[in-house]
């Protein structure tokens, strides 16, 4: 039986996340459900008098071609190991997508998988350029001017800043950078900001660290200068850094001997062809097609 998960399955969900995901960090398990889960919607399915698969929704607001549109952002979708290759999967997703068509122009979801989606309707939309640079390439790099010293505000303002030069991207408010400030304060995530010589706060970076590496999961600069001294404090004492970016920066100009990967980030399944035509005054059939219409490069880095 499919139904909406209510106060009470709060828990079970929870201890299902942390079953089946066993690579996500722990504490930014409970950030999730601490922050964000009551947000959002969870429908689920009962089996045997049990809680056997999950899907989570958060709505969003994207921008595109100068509007503002409300879309449906979905994650966690889980199936516990008993209970798999029986069809849940797609009897959640149907669901989801039959209600999601009646409020929201778009839905979309990270493309982990994009071959398990592409049935639903999905196309990617969005890709990421992702580097590796060893630590040697920063040795006559510095660091000065670069601190954990911020406001949530300071990232905002930045944020705005940042995507004039894009479209696409999502609206995010002062609660979203409230919560991302508290989800660096547990665990290996950290922020770093940079300032430079007028005291103006022109880059900032969320990352993660391990023992030997650091993986940046955002990085958003005004310059060069911001860009290789958060870069160079992020890798002290570490081997490497991987860095993610948009697909259409290009961290190679100032870094020549990296290489990026190309990865696919959002998928998205256009619900209202006619609606979306009727705005935009287009005669567009697909979520590809309606993302190809952006006039700037596409900057889309939330993870939910």
């Amino acid at each position: 039986m499919i139904r909406n998960a209510k106060n009470a399955d709060r828990q079970v969900i929870y201890d299902i996340w942390r079953q089946v995901y066993t690579n996500m960090d722990l504490n930014e398990l409970n950030y999730f459900f601490n922050r964000v889960y009551d947000q959002g919607k969870t429908v689920i399915i009962e089996q045997d008098d049990r809680i056997i698969s999950t899907l989570h929704a958060q709505p969003h607001v994207l921008t595109m071609k100068q509007k503002r549109l409300r879309i449906n952002y979905l994650l966690g979708m889980t199936t516990i190991p008993d209970y798999r290759m029986r069809g849940h999967m797609g009897e959640l997703m149907n669901s989801m997508l039959d209600e999601s068509s009646h409020q929201y122009l778009f839905t979309v979801i990270k493309a982990f998988h994009p071959q398990l989606y592409e049935k639903f309707g999905f196309e990617t939309v969005c890709w990421h350029k992702q580097y590796r640079i060893p630590a040697k390439v920063f040795l006559k790099c510095e660091d000065d001017g670069v601190s954990r010293s911020f406001t949530s505000q300071e990232l905002l303002s930045l944020y705005e800043q940042f995507t004039r030069h894009f479209d696409g991207y999502m609206i995010r408010d002062l609660k979203y950078y409230e919560n991302l400030t508290q989800r660096a304060m547990g665990g290996d995530c950290r922020i770093c900001v940079y300032r430079n010589e007028q005291d103006e706060l022109t880059g900032y970076a969320f990352y993660r660290e391990t023992d030997t590496d650091a993986e940046v999961k955002e990085i958003l600069y005004m310059d060069s200068t911001a860009l290789s001294r958060i870069l160079k404090f992020i890798i002290r004492r570490k081997d490497a850094v991987t860095v993610n970016v948009s697909a259409a920066e290009k961290l190679e100009k100032l870094f020549p001997l990296a290489i990026p990967r190309k990865i696919p980030f959002l998928m998205a399944k256009l619900h209202q062809k006619e609606l979306f035509n009727k705005l935009y005054d287009v005669h567009i059939q697909t979520a590809s097609d309606a993302f190809k219409l952006l006039n700037k490069p596409m900057y889309n880095n939330d993870d939910f």
